[in-house]
């Protein structure tokens, strides 16, 4: 193993932890704004009791991509994408302009308890920042400035939906979510869910009766009904007779009240039991996201002492290779000295052989020489040979 090996298996132990702790932490959010399992009343939704109005769509699918409110009913919007998709549930939701960040709220007619908010699954896009603020002034819209944060999401699962429980100290008249710190092109859907009994006090057509029902009735209505009655008897019958009715009917309406409060406190005891499960549940996790690390730490050391084993090796490795080169360079330097030797042996041989063919020459040109004499010799009769 080389050092390339030992650093890509570090990568992927500091991978490892990365992704342990992302799968723990994707959403940050206040205790006004918790993350629940359970699903909420299908019944108890917002969606369409109150009207939508935004900073901006995505320009070229929606036929209106600037600031919109929906108080303005008659205008026709149309396309993908459009700012009122934000509150369509099975829509294809709302995708804001390129930019730094943008928005989208909706207001109701009178002030509503908010419970839940589901952000639904972005399909392929979830990116960015989801910033959740509420406001109790009255007509909230494009210009409304008073708006309180409860609440913030990052997220980077884009394959399930997230449910949380509201938990604000007021009734609110309306809800503004801003998108920011995006890089693509991000899709947002919400459900909005409320009390029963306030939903059925709203419009389902806001667009056409933008008001509360006058049927409303109270607590605090019961009892000032009965005080008034008691103050107002009077001794005679028939004033007697009318404050007795009266306070038949006060009482009816207190023990209706009565009734209510129960199944607020049944309701409230079913919130504790499911608050109680949660905990359990997360509990139950931490343990598990514990031991996971324990286990992750302990494969780890196991890693660690696997590398330095690996090192250990590429040391003797390296040693060894260094030797064998030593060793190869050695015997190279003894085969150049002795092929020098045999250059200078073979030059010797080339010398010799010159000086041999010098002689040669030289004899056969004497031997010549010698022949011609005596041939001089002889045809002048008297030379000596």
């Amino acid at each position: 193993f080389n050092n390339n090996t030992i650093n890509l298996i570090s990568a992927f132990v500091i991978m490892g932890l990365y992704l342990l702790v992302s799968a723990v932490i994707f959403v940050t959010t206040t205790h006004e704004m918790i993350q629940v399992n359970h699903k909420p009343q299908s019944s108890s939704i917002l969606n369409e009791r109150g009207l939508s109005f935004g900073s901006g769509s995505l320009p070229g699918y929606c036929n209106h991509h600037l600031d919109w409110d929906r108080a303005n009913c008659a205008t026709v919007i149309s396309g993908l994408h459009c700012i009122k998709e934000a509150f369509v549930e099975n829509g294809d939701g709302w995708v804001p302009p390129m930019g730094d960040s943008h928005w989208v709220g909706m207001r109701f007619p009178c002030p509503i308890t908010l419970n839940y908010i589901k952000v639904l699954n972005g399909k392929d896009r979830n990116d960015g920042v989801k910033i959740f603020y509420y406001t109790t002034e009255p007509n909230p819209g494009l210009k409304t400035k008073d708006w309180l944060q409860f609440g913030e999401m990052r997220t980077t699962d884009n394959h399930t939906d997230k449910t949380f429980k509201i938990e604000l100290s007021t009734k609110i008249t309306g809800i503004k979510v801003e998108v920011t710190q995006y890089h693509e092109e991000p899709r947002l859907r919400l459900v909005l869910y409320g009390d029963l009994k306030e939903i059925s006090l709203l419009s389902k057509n806001p667009c056409s009766s933008f008001v509360c029902s006058s049927s409303t009735s109270s607590s605090a209505t019961a009892t000032s009904a009965t005080t008034t009655s008691v103050t107002t008897q009077t001794t005679s019958t028939e004033s007697r007779r009318d404050y007795i009715k009266e306070l038949n009917i006060s009482l009816q309406h207190f023990s209706v009240t009565l009734n209510d409060h129960d199944e607020n406190i049944g309701s409230l005891e079913n919130s504790v039991q499911v608050a109680l499960e949660e905990i359990a549940k997360t509990n139950f996790r931490s343990k598990n996201n514990e031991d996971s690390i324990i286990e992750l730490h302990s494969h780890s050391k196991k890693l660690e002492d696997v590398v330095l084993d690996f090192k250990q090796k590429q040391e003797i490795h390296n040693e060894l290779l260094e030797a064998e080169q030593k060793a190869a360079k050695e015997i190279i330097a003894t085969l150049q000295h002795n092929i020098s030797s045999l250059y200078g042996l073979l030059n010797q041989r080339e010398a010799t052989i010159i000086a041999l063919q010098n002689n040669m020459s030289t004899f056969y040109a004497s031997q010549k020489e010698g022949l011609c004499t005596k041939e001089l010799c002889v045809s002048q009769h008297g030379c000596r040979p």
